[in-house]
């Protein structure tokens, strides 16, 4: 399967893979760097999912096609970019995104947005991308990626915040810590409502286990407060939650076990 669709109220949302490998338990138990008995026992005793996936997110709403992340592109060698295939087997081109939001500036959610030669991939589109991490990604944290995909964005990009409206019932949060100005997406229609974290958690091990926080956040305390909040969230109100990296394709519903949670896969 190369797209999900889940309807939330009168929102389309299809679900496009730009990839996904399986990872050795060994990988897992790396994304942590803490020495922990207790980490060490959990991780081996997983039964669960081990691919690690990209799940970009198509909204239509209000006319328009919004699209949540870019996959890796071309920054990974090893890596063969799926997205806009995806997009063509829906019947859609990439002059009729309307929109693209960058969650945050990682290469595996911008790596997409511009060719080899710097013009943009979806040439009719809005680029949005929170203030805090372009301040961030295009200051004093500049490096190759950024260059190669968000300096040829500078005459294009537009800085937002949380809570900032995308279409009728669609909006963006806050999702801070993984990076300074992190988005999630928040989609309500019809008395239905999903919440795409995106990476403010990485593996469904992080349910039972909120608090861990993978040596890629930024700000590890904070990263684990927006993690424990938002499955909070998504347990008490009984919604969907959805996230970049869980197996594909990412959407489920979360329930409260004990002090921790649990993911509940849609498929």
């Amino acid at each position: 399967m190369t797209h999900y669709l889940l309807n939330v109220g009168s929102i389309k949302c299809y679900v496009l893979s730009d990839g996904d490998e399986e990872t050795p338990k060994s990988e897992i138990r790396g994304m942590f760097s803490e020495e922990s008995p207790a980490m060490d026992a959990a991780v081996e005793a997983w039964t669960g999912s081990t691919t690690f996936s990209m799940n970009c997110l198509l909204i239509e709403a209000d006319g328009e096609r919004i699209l949540i992340d870019v996959g890796m592109g071309k920054l990974d060698a090893s890596h063969s970019p799926q997205l806009p295939t995806r997009l063509q087997e829906l019947g859609v081109t990439l002059d009729q995104i309307t929109m693209v939001v960058l969650t945050h500036g990682h290469g595996d959610h911008i790596g997409g947005v511009v060719t080899d030669e710097g013009q943009l991939v979806y040439p009719n589109a809005r680029h949005l991308i929170s203030r805090l991490d372009w301040e961030h990604w295009t200051g004093p944290a500049m490096r190759p990626i950024s260059e190669k995909c968000l300096l040829p964005l500078k005459d294009h990009i537009e800085k937002i915040d949380p809570n900032t409206p995308l279409a009728t019932g669609v909006r963006t949060i806050g999702a801070l810590g993984h990076t300074p100005g992190q988005l999630g997406i928040v989609l309500e229609s019809g008395g239905q409502k999903l919440i795409d974290m995106v990476d403010a958690t990485h593996h469904p091990i992080q349910m039972a286990h909120p608090a861990w926080s993978p040596k890629f956040d930024f700000d590890p305390i904070q990263a684990a407060a927006t993690r424990r909040a938002l499955f909070a969230q998504a347990a008490d109100e009984g919604c969907w939650l959805m996230a970049y990296h869980y197996a594909f394709p990412g959407i489920g519903t979360v329930t409260r076990v004990g002090e921790g949670f649990e993911f509940h896969p849609l498929a």
